[in-house]
């Protein structure tokens, strides 16, 4: 299909191909009329050339170009509206001179690449002390709870033995024996964190376990 007269279509441009900053720089006004591209990058290479730009209000664009300021903006779909917005740069030199400075000094101040490598670096290092922090704060929790806490692991339940097996009478019909008075007494009176201290184990013995698993 044959371009309409007064319009140059260019196919062959290939990424950091050097004709376009030859070619932004010819360029009065810089249009994106699509509404499927979020954050397009060749709004940011117009701006950069200094080019007022007109595009749809869709995903990252109103971030990137301030209404009225840079660029002017027209809702998705509304054609006569990007025709309008066209005309009035057109027509307008001054007006597209001092939204193209803008629009430049907009791109050099928040998306130029040593600026926001800058400003990343700068996330990273706060998250990373906001990280760190947060993990001191809480170990330093998880240790006095450690402290306050005395929680006795409960003897084991042991399996209950085939029938006819001889028994110590004194142990439970559910299989657990009664805890022996060996176990830690530090721990029934709350006074230590014996039990949750790996250097302080509690202590448990079954001499009647020991007899009849044998």
């Amino acid at each position: 299909m044959a371009p309409e007269p007064n319009v140059r279509v260019f196919n062959d441009f290939v990424p950091g191909d050097s004709r376009l900053t030859e070619l932004l720089g010819q360029t009065s006004v810089f249009a994106l009329p699509s509404d499927t591209d979020m954050s397009p990058y060749s709004v940011l290479e117009a701006m950069a050339c200094g080019i007022p730009v007109v595009a749809c209000r869709v995903g990252a664009v109103p971030e990137m170009v301030e209404d009225g300021v840079t660029g002017l903006l027209v809702e998705p779909g509304d054609d006569e509206g990007l025709g309008a917005a066209l005309a009035t740069l057109l027509r307008d030199a001054h007006l597209r001179h001092q939204m193209g400075e803008a629009a430049k000094a907009r791109f050099s101040r928040c998306f130029d690449a040593a600026v926001t490598t800058e400003a990343l670096v700068e996330v990273l290092k706060e998250a990373t002390v906001t990280f760190v922090a947060r993990g001191r704060v809480a170990n330093r929790t998880a240790d006095a709870t450690r402290a306050r806490t005395c929680a006795c692991t409960p003897p084991p339940t042991w399996p209950v033995s085939p029938p006819n097996s001889t028994l110590d009478p004194a142990r439970s019909s559910a299989g657990r024996p009664p805890p022996s008075s060996s176990i830690d007494s530090s721990c029934q009176s709350h006074s230590r964190p014996c039990c949750d201290d790996r250097r302080n184990p509690p202590t448990f013995s079954w001499p009647w376990a020991d007899s009849h698993m044998r």
